[in-house]
């Protein structure tokens, strides 16, 4: 018996609407990568090691990256992956700018809880996955990292769509909550000073993985024990 295309399409469309669905729950880790970092700039996922951009409508720029232009901001990502982010009618996000982009987060400020919880129910009330990922990559884009990352993690683990989405450790998002602020220096110092690259790897990581570990449990309980 001979199938026609059409049949054919059809048995296969599930399989690629599947397809589609994992490919764009990957791609959610992506807004973890370097938080402080400009959202245009290469990305990298914790589970894959491949190396992606971003492409974002012009309405999602700041006006720091539009005065950089698109021409600027695309050399960031030449050799990468792209990824587009489709434009919506975006919901009223001004109040989560209340929060300064460098300024600290805490769960303890009840302001910073307000903010946090409305950021909350705006990423769980995005319609479908491909809005949720449009708004979380403006939020991403212009809002405290620190915030960003606490709304986003709890709606990834909320949403129905997005419940096998992967989240990353916090102590790879923000290290310098975790690890002594020296350690950052002693590195820079030897990155600056290092002739030879293999010297430069070699003799710059003066941490094993065993003292990294020990130091970022030690810092856990330091957190614990203030809470």
């Amino acid at each position: 018996m001979l199938w026609g295309v059409p049949v054919l399409l059809l048995l296969l469309q599930p399989e690629v609407s599947a397809q589609r669905q994992r490919a764009s729950i990957d791609n959610l880790q992506y807004l973890f990568d370097r938080p402080a970092e400009p959202i245009f700039t290469v990305k990298e996922g914790d589970k894959s090691r491949k190396q992606v951009a971003l492409d974002l409508p012009d309405e999602y720029l700041t006006d720091r990256q539009k005065e950089l232009g698109t021409e600027v901001i695309s050399r960031f990502g030449e050799k990468a992956e792209r990824i587009p982010v489709q434009r919506i009618n975006l919901p009223d996000l001004r109040f989560a700018a209340r929060i300064g982009k460098r300024a600290p987060f805490s769960l303890f400020l009840p302001e910073h809880r307000q903010i946090a919880g409305k950021l909350i129910q705006v990423f769980l009330g995005m319609r479908n996955l491909e809005d949720f990922w449009s708004c979380a990559s403006f939020a991403r884009n212009h809002f405290n990292p620190y915030l960003f990352n606490y709304a986003y993690s709890v709606a990834l683990l909320h949403r129905d769509d997005t419940k096998e989405a992967h989240l990353p450790p916090l102590s790879e998002l923000f290290p310098d909550k975790y690890v002594d602020g020296s350690v950052f220096t002693e590195a820079r110092e030897e990155a600056n000073t290092a002739i030879d690259p293999q010297q430069r790897a070699l003799e710059s990581t003066k941490f094993s993985r065993q003292e990294l570990y020990t130091n970022v449990e030690i810092r856990k309980k330091e957190l614990h024990d203030t809470m």
